[in-house]
């Protein structure tokens, strides 16, 4: 077995010549996948977390919520399970303002602003998925442009969908 490596990914949206960072997401070394979301301090350092242990749960402020004990994200993993979904409001990525420098990541997911309209919303979902699976269909929900890192088993697939999910 290859041991893993500390890896950073980027999700970032391109207008023309900026690339403007819209999230990271980090898998350790240890194998534990994490949901990075870019604000600045005030909004006390929002993440999802899905952990080797199989616990997965959002943290901001130092408080954890919405804590859940799933499948741990090793060799074993099956199917599909979801690490955290963003939503993104009509208009959102025009006001992105951190510049994604690709060489400080592993590897970007690049989306063009073309693909999110500023007149409609979407939602960017994170979810671990057994190699060679897809993600979960959202019924009356379009998938607009998705990737998969696949550095390590289970999968880390990104999914951009056309509007809010429920």
């Amino acid at each position: 077995m290859v041991p893993l490596q500390d890896r950073m990914y980027a999700v970032a949206v391109r207008h023309d010549a900026d690339l403007q960072l819209l999230c990271r997401i980090r898998r350790s070394k240890t194998g534990d996948v994490y949901f990075l979301i870019e604000r600045d301090e005030f909004f006390g350092d929002p993440h999802a977390s899905y952990h080797r242990s199989g616990t997965r749960h959002v943290k901001s402020h130092n408080h954890t919520y919405f804590t859940s004990h799933i499948q741990k994200p090793d060799q074993s993993f099956r199917g599909t399970e979801p690490v955290f979904a963003m939503a993104i409001q009509a208009g959102e990525v025009t006001k992105l303002q951190t510049p994604c420098l690709s060489e400080q990541f592993s590897e970007v997911f690049e989306i063009d602003c073309i693909q999110m309209p500023p007149e409609e919303h979407h939602t960017l979902a994170v979810d671990l998925i057994e190699p060679g699976h897809s993600a979960i269909p959202v019924l009356g929900k379009e998938a607009v442009v998705q990737r998969s890192f696949r550095d390590a088993a289970p999968w880390i697939l990104v999914t951009l969908w056309r509007g809010m999910l429920c």
